[in-house]
């Protein structure tokens, strides 16, 4: 499995589209940094009831949090273009008829592009913080309370990002995959409708918690959140259960 790893370590960091993806995204997170410190704060029209959750808005506590919106879209990039390659090229067909386990050539994927999109995420959150600290003078958040909110992110990204992104192209390879990809993230993007209104019911609570773009609100870089732990278990068993359906359709699946 280690020469797979080599492989598609080297395929992968080899991509002009990888390095373009880090980039735009780390632009895009500094962009909003910039736009939310740069909007006073008496001309937000915030809606009744949502005063204390959208609120907060406003400084580095959430800013970074903004990860969870941007780093899906860059997850369905990567894993679609890196996947699109590996389907059109050949890639799989040759691992299969050099004697590799499928099982094998599936993880060694996964964990590339698990990889790959960390790389992603931790130069958007640093481009993130780093302008709102040292570019436009923000308080440097406490080391624990980041690392974990940050920590709990990039499990949910993974989860319901690039592992999810992964499966869905065990079903569908070809041309439309990244549109698909893409797609399902917009869809997801929706999901931050419960998080505005959580506090009206306890389902739609739950409900924000499994999605990492509604849980946006529940980051926290100054202090350990609450119940931020359910997030991380949400994630743990819908990651546990996309590799199991993913990995049962790529053993069957017709590699051309």
């Amino acid at each position: 499995m280690s020469r797979l790893l080599k492989s598609d370590f080297k395929r992968l960091f080899q991509a002009s589209y990888f390095y373009l993806t880090i980039m735009v995204s780390a632009l895009i997170g500094f962009l909003i940094t910039l736009l939310l410190e740069k909007t006073p704060k008496e001309d937000i029209n915030i809606p009744p009831g949502m005063e204390d959750m959208l609120g907060n808005m406003m400084g580095i506590r959430v800013e970074p949090s903004f990860g969870s919106i941007i780093i899906p879209f860059a997850a369905a990039v990567i894993v679609g273009m890196f996947l699109e390659a590996e389907f059109t090229q050949g890639a799989i067909r040759n691992k299969i008829i050099c004697g590799h386990n499928r099982n094998h050539i599936f993880f060694a994927s996964l964990l590339t592009l698990i990889v790959g999109v960390f790389c992603c995420f931790a130069v958007c959150e640093l481009a993130i913080i780093g302008s709102s600290v040292f570019i436009f003078g923000n308080d440097s958040p406490a080391l624990d309370a980041a690392l974990y909110s940050t920590g709990i992110m990039f499990l949910m990204i993974t989860a319901m990002s690039t592992i999810l992104s992964f499966t869905i192209g065990s079903f569908f390879h070809g041309g439309k995959l990244i549109a698909i990809l893409l797609a399902v993230q917009y869809v997801m993007e929706i999901s931050i409708f419960f998080a505005m209104y959580s506090n009206r019911s306890k389902i739609l609570e739950y409900l924000s918690r499994v999605f990492p773009q509604s849980s946006i609100f529940q980051f926290n870089y100054f202090e350990r959140p609450d119940k931020l732990w359910i997030n991380a278990l949400i994630s743990a068993v819908a990651a546990l259960i996309f590799i199991i359906f993913g990995l049962l359709k790529f053993r069957k699946c017709d590699i051309r």
